[in-house]
């Protein structure tokens, strides 16, 4: 995480907002001491479930906010749709960013299984869904 790089980015968007740290507290829900170290830079590196509570409050998009941090250089537009889809959401689920921030820290063999798991719950969604159609044409 470039700390330098994002508090520079946090104050600059702050300030074009004429946002105070309490202000911003309350737009965002990170507690204004945090906001404050943010600043400062005195933290070694914010959980991308703050930065994307930081972005909310900000109205910034969260893939700006972690271009920010430094965490990526990848713009939205250069992703595939699913995952354009997939940060969109995140931007809107602290918790599901929080789960898939652990997932991406699991081993290869790990992240594998979780990934096999999830593709097949979504198989046995589908077929659900194509079974309760075929039972309720009108749907």
């Amino acid at each position: 995480m470039d700390k330098k790089a994002f508090a520079a980015w946090l104050q600059s968007k702050m300030q074009s907002r004429g946002l105070s740290n309490l202000e911003l507290e309350r737009l965002s829900g990170v507690p204004d001491a945090t906001i404050g170290r943010i600043l400062n830079c005195q933290v070694d590196e914010v959980k991308a479930s703050v930065i994307g509570q930081l972005a909310k409050g900000l109205e910034e998009p969260f893939w700006k906010a972690m271009q920010a941090a430094g965490f990526t250089q990848d713009d939205p537009t250069s992703l595939s749709e699913q995952a354009a889809a997939l940060a969109t959401t995140l931007e809107d689920q602290p918790d599901l960013m929080k789960l898939m921030q652990e997932a991406a820290g699991f081993e290869p063999k790990d992240r594998d299984a979780v990934l096999a798991y999830m593709e097949d719950l979504r198989r046995r969604h589908d077929q659900r869904r194509r079974r309760q159609k075929s039972l309720d044409p009108q749907k």
